[in-house]
């Protein structure tokens, strides 16, 4: 598992979790979710993979609503929502989202774990747009990325670095490192795998980029 999902990032919050909103886009049926559902947020996911989404909900026995109905559903994007109404999963293409077609026009998080990294290059604009576009004006965009030499090594995963979200987010974000972990220490669980592909460094990042006010 690379992600490094940390309830120290939400600690110092304005509103209570129970008043904010998590946007995770391409989700799958990461445990990411549970933990920000267990700290009392309202979780809204995409995902293309039908069998991640009935896996996330059967895993943690989470039961879903019978034909739910909301203004917002539409026949692109198909709801998974729990009964309590605080995790709701949506099976579809992330780049035919529309604040729209989501159950909230915004968020105060979104927790990107990876998805960014595995967009096409011609796709990533109009996925950074769309991130912004629901991003609260004060709402943190955490993303996790891989910072490696991308002459040793193409991937996946893919090579971002917070170099690489500047070209698309730095004209109106701030841009800023929560987190980092080299790989190739020697205690890292991931150490020999990127050693065994000729890598001399590995690094990963949660970075979070925030609206310019």
């Amino acid at each position: 598992m690379w992600e490094y999902m940390n309830a120290e990032y939400f600690q110092n919050l304005k509103k209570s979790p129970s008043e904010m909103r998590v946007f995770v886009p391409m989700c799958g049926n990461a445990v990411d979710m549970l933990m920000l559902y267990n700290l009392g947020f309202t979780v809204v996911g995409v995902e293309y993979c039908e069998n991640a989404i009935d896996m996330f909900f059967n895993d943690h026995a989470i039961p879903k609503q019978k034909n739910p109905s909301a203004p917002w559903i539409s026949s692109a994007h198909v709801p998974n929502i729990s009964e309590d109404g605080r995790i709701v999963l949506l099976k579809g293409d992330i780049l035919k989202c529309t604040p729209e077609s989501l159950p909230y026009s915004q968020f105060d998080i979104i927790w990107d774990r990876a998805a960014f990294g595995s967009i096409n290059f011609c796709d990533r604009q109009a996925y950074a747009n769309l991130m912004l576009s629901i991003l609260a004006t004060d709402g943190m965009h955490l993303i996790d990325t891989f910072e490696y030499d991308q002459q040793q090594f193409g991937g996946p995963p893919t090579h971002v670095g917070r170099d690489g979200l500047l070209q698309y987010y730095g004209d109106e974000c701030s841009i800023t490192e929560v987190n980092r972990h080299d790989c190739l220490q020697p205690d890292h669980p991931k150490r020999d795998i990127m050693l065994r592909k000729g890598l001399t460094s590995f690094a990963y990042e949660v970075i979070n980029v925030m609206k310019k006010l």
